[in-house]
């Protein structure tokens, strides 16, 4: 009943060399200092400390182990990123100096012009989910006093697993993934892909690094006009340890990326959002506990639609009267992850719904699943690819907090993409109006199956980033134009797919020193 999968997606396959830094006491990475065999003292704790960073999977932990870092260095220094300070203070620590030498690099490229582009600007980001955080660096790049703001106190336990186009994994390999995440990360040439919370992790400390504040458990409420100054209120509800907070921030501009339905922008700033529908489409995902077994260490990562491999999904269907159009596999540390697009009648066909007669925004209610039945479909779905689970019987990871046979169905026939990518908030009083940029899923909702999530996700952190630059050269006259800008590249996003990227986004120069995502969007798109 099991059948052995080969196979996988063929993925663009490009090096992108990373040039020495070239300020004056920065280390170039090609020649890196021989390391003493056992460090002492302050080397040794200060290495610990920075492994201990580099470790961290959860936001405390990771907080924890850089205000370790900070108290080792003495604190902040005015006028100086984190790292920067770090990085003359942390000798013999080889990993922490790749590190620093590689946000050197980015902070010092020509287009930031030194963190000059929004010094003096105080830049809120509604969401800590990947593409916020990446919008954050931007933001820090260019100079801006960034607050996150994230409604949930637990931001990073998302398991599920995200496909990395080569630009987007050549972003973060540049961020210092490799340092900060794995060193394995996008070694496979066919295909990448990390999960939602380890991304927001690795970020995360990026953001840290170059002075971004991040606050857990609190939700932009709303924005006013104040004293010529707009301010922002943040709120934080009552728990059984805590009373309720509220407070305001001051504000000269707001990036919106708080997701499916992008509440914050469209109260704030009237933006409307357009659905868009296609023929019904299901989705389901389930992670399994990863045994770490020979077996599952040479179980071979794939994706497959159904019109490039007819045979393949019939012999599933066979296997288990599971009727599927596209299937995914990837194989994580401590997880596997299936995501897969079954069809409403195979699952009525295997009683997963308890009312199969209700219409389709209605069906996939939870109340409406039989859990145990959706489990036993998707457990025999990763037998049929190679994977060895109880068809019958969920596990969980004694080594994990998180439920490692998760199963969840999800409707993607439905996406939501805004009228307009930016906006502003109009001060009746004093005329200064407020920018508000909406990224990633509150900007665009992705088709799933092509894995655009992400790749759209920091193209469009990127690109608002770039027209709130535009917007702070001149804020009266310069307006027009950056509405405009942000409204060509929206119009270019809207039309990447796997087929068209080519015709859409620049092709990159290997070794040109250049961020795979560069803030110009002329140099970024063809035809911009």
């Amino acid at each position: 009943g099991r059948v052995g999968f080969a196979g996988g997606v063929a993925a663009m396959r490009q090096v992108y060399a990373v040039k020495g830094a070239q300020n004056a006491g920065w280390r170039s990475m090609s020649a890196p200092p021989e390391q003493p065999k056992q460090a002492t003292g302050a080397a040794a704790d200060a290495r610990a400390e920075f492994a201990a960073f580099c470790a961290a999977t959860q936001a405390k932990d990771t907080l924890h182990a850089f205000q370790a870092l900070q108290t080792r260095v003495g604190g902040d220094v005015v006028g100086k990123l984190p790292f920067q300070v770090m990085h003359s203070k942390l000798e013999g620590v080889w990993k922490a100096h790749q590190l620093f030498d590689l946000l050197q690099q980015r902070a010092s490229r020509p287009e930031y012009r030194q963190g000059g582009l929004l010094r003096g600007k105080s830049v809120l980001v509604v969401g800590a989910g990947p593409v916020g955080l990446r919008s954050a660096l931007e933001l820090a790049f260019c100079g801006a006093a960034v607050t996150v703001v994230e409604k949930r106190e637990e931001a990073f336990t998302r398991v599920n697993k995200l496909k990395l186009w080569s630009l987007a994994k050549d972003d973060l390999v540049l961020l210092g993934a490799k340092i900060l995440f794995s060193s394995a990360f996008g070694a496979d040439p066919d295909i990448c892909h990390i999960g939602i919370g380890q991304l927001q992790v690795m970020l995360f400390k990026v953001a840290l690094m170059l002075k971004v504040k991040i606050l857990f458990g609190y939700e932009a409420s709303g924005c006013q006009a104040e004293n010529s100054d707009w301010q922002c209120v943040l709120s934080k509800k009552a728990t059984a340890q805590a009373a309720s907070e509220n407070f305001a921030v001051k504000v000269d501009a707001v990036v919106a990326s708080d997701g499916h339905g992008g509440p914050f922008a469209k109260k704030v700033a009237g933006i409307a959002r357009v659905p868009h529908k296609s023929s019904a489409a299901i989705g389901l995902v389930a992670n399994f506990v990863n045994g770490k077994t020979t077996q599952e260490r040479n179980l071979r990562q794939c994706s497959w639609a159904r019109q490039f491999n007819e045979p393949l999904f019939n012999q599933l269907q066979q296997h288990c009267g599971a009727e599927l159009e596209n299937a995914v596999y990837y194989r994580g540390e401590d997880l596997h992850y299936f995501v897969s697009t079954p069809k409403r009648s195979c699952l009525e066909a295997c009683g997963i719904f308890k009312d199969s007669s209700l219409p389709a925004e209605e069906v996939l209610r939870a109340s409406n699943i039989n859990q145990d039945k959706l489990y036993s479909f998707a457990a025999n779905i990763a037998v049929f690819f190679g994977l060895s689970v109880d068809v019958e019987n969920p596990t969980t990871s004694a080594s994990s907090p998180i439920l490692a046979a998760h199963t969840a169905l999800f409707d993607f026939s439905t996406t939501n993409r805004c009228a307009e990518p930016m906006a502003f908030v109009p001060d009746l009083i004093a005329g200064k109006d407020l920018p508000v940029v909406l990224v990633g899923d509150a900007l665009m909702e992705p088709f799933w199956p092509e894995g655009l999530g992400i790749v759209r996700g920091f193209l469009s952190a990127v690109d608002a980033v770039n027209a709130l630059v535009t917007w702070n050269a001149n804020p009266v006259e310069a307006r027009e134009t950056a509405c405009a800008s942000l409204a060509r590249s929206y119009t270019l996003l809207k039309g990447l797919s796997e087929k068209t990227q080519f015709s859409i986004l620049a092709r990159r120069q290997p070794g040109s020193g250049a961020p795979p995502i560069p803030l110009d969007p002329k140099v970024r798109y063809v035809a911009f």
